[in-house]
């Protein structure tokens, strides 16, 4: 018997002891919930006061003469105490019912997430996939700042994203362990999800990963090995980037130039077979390019890259389907009106890189070279287009930014672009032209 009354005892003490603690935790949401009645309660019971004194007040001047001053000044002079005392009692309630409520709110919150962090981690505890999908989450995050990181270190600018150049060789330079880290993480956590809820990370880490495999497909089609799954995953990471940021106008002109890798493909096939729908599946390729770079001018005019697009466009790609010299030299006009337009603003994006500038300037004189008459070298000798493409070299070889291997093959092999005009240059003129090749790299750091 006396075991019975021991054991329910420690029922009643373990009952008693759950029902104090949910009391303690449910204690600072009643406080939050009940004290502004219990405020507007004690703001009744002073007004009543006050009220009160009010009529009494108004009951002694009835009752006092008011001739007998001697008397009633005293009284109203306490009244008037009083009534200031209950005033002052009035807003010291309200000072308090605000520290109350504070204190009361902010113990709320506090418990609040006390039991989320215990449900959270019973739910984990239950649930350890959702576990895993966190470090993945985590992992994600971390290859992404790695990313970022190789970006930045091949970049010259502050905004690293700006000055990505997939010719300095960024894919194959990053390490196999850095690239696969990349590549799993996005099968098992895709990319997109992460940083969905801050807008400009978000885009940032989208423009990166398309970069990423932009370069990834370039390298590998040089080996022979490209795959067309890396350019569509570039360009569709891109598409939700514009998605979140349309005003963003260099994400139109990453957007472009995956356009054009397209369009190098469909050049491809059209030079290995020249029918009529691979040429047009070449002409919608540019015009789907086109659309892009037109976008990005629309938002920011004030910029050299798009301008510099639309012109390889034209020279390097719409070019091989003019049937006639005069319709090439048409399309080359073109590319010198764009390089000519896009040369006049300093920025390549949003800041002036002198390299890319440098190559600008020398397309433009590759351009021009193309179109002086190499055939009459009296006309060419005295060709307006010969002194701008001059012109062009020249300020071309005071950055001094070419690739060696490209200057070489445009001056020395029969294929580039200033071969014949050596040739056909008058002796005076040769020295000087000769010596701006050389200028032309001084500066080229591989």
């Amino acid at each position: 018997m006396k075991r019975k009354s021991d054991l329910r005892v420690q029922q009643l003490v373990s009952e008693f002891h759950l029902w104090w603690q949910g009391f303690v935790v449910q204690l600072p949401r009643r406080l939050s919930r009940w004290s502004p009645w219990v405020f507007i309660g004690v703001i009744l019971v002073i007004c009543a006061f006050g009220v009160n004194d009010v009529l009494a007040l108004r009951m002694d001047v009835k009752t006092f003469s008011m001739l007998d001053t001697t008397k009633f000044i005293p009284e109203l002079e306490n009244r008037i105490q009083e009534m200031k005392w209950l005033l002052g009692l009035i807003l010291t309630a309200a000072a308090l019912f605000t520290v109350v409520q504070g204190l009361a709110t902010g113990f709320s919150a506090r418990s609040f997430a006390d039991e989320a962090e215990k449900a959270l981690k019973e739910f984990k505890a239950n649930y350890p996939a959702f576990k895993l999908l966190e470090e993945r989450r985590n992992g994600t995050l971390e290859n992404m700042r790695l990313l970022a990181s190789s970006i930045r270190s091949s970049s010259p600018l502050r905004r690293s994203d700006e000055g990505f150049d997939w010719r300095r060789h960024f894919y194959e330079k990053m390490s196999l362990v850095t690239r696969q880290r990349i590549l799993s993480s996005d099968q098992v956590f895709p990319y997109e999800i992460v940083a969905e809820n801050d807008a400009s990370e978000y885009v940032f880490n989208m423009r990166r990963l398309a970069q990423f495999y932009w370069a990834k497909f370039i390298f590998e089609k040089g080996l022979q090995a490209g795959c067309l799954e890396d350019l569509e995953r570039a360009e569709y990471l891109l598409d939700l980037a514009i998605r979140k940021n349309r005003a963003a106008f260099y994400l139109h002109n990453d957007q472009g130039n995956i356009q054009i890798e397209y369009c190098k493909l469909r050049l491809a096939v059209y030079r290995a077979q020249s029918s009529t729908a691979n040429e047009s599946h070449l002409r919608d390729a540019v015009d789907c390019a086109r659309r892009c770079f037109e976008d990005s001018i629309a938002i920011q005019k004030a910029q050299l890259r798009a301008y510099h697009n639309l012109a390889y466009l034209e020279a390097d790609l719409l070019a091989h389907l003019k049937p006639t010299p005069a319709a090439k030299a048409q399309s080359l006009q073109a590319a010198i009106r764009y390089l000519n337009n896009g040369l006049k603003y300093p920025n390549w994006e949003r800041e002036p890189i002198d390299e890319f500038r440098c190559g600008a300037y020398y397309n433009l004189a590759c351009f021009l070279a193309r179109i002086l008459p190499m055939d009459d070298a009296k006309k060419l000798n005295g060709s307006e287009y010969l002194k701008d493409c001059l012109e062009a070299l020249k300020q071309a070889a005071k950055i001094g930014a070419i690739e060696p291997g490209v200057v070489e093959d445009d001056f020395k092999k029969e294929t580039g672009d200033f071969y014949r005009l050596v040739q056909c240059l008058f002796l005076q003129e040769k020295p000087d032209f000769l010596q701006l090749q050389q200028d032309m790299r001084r500066n080229y750091q591989a």
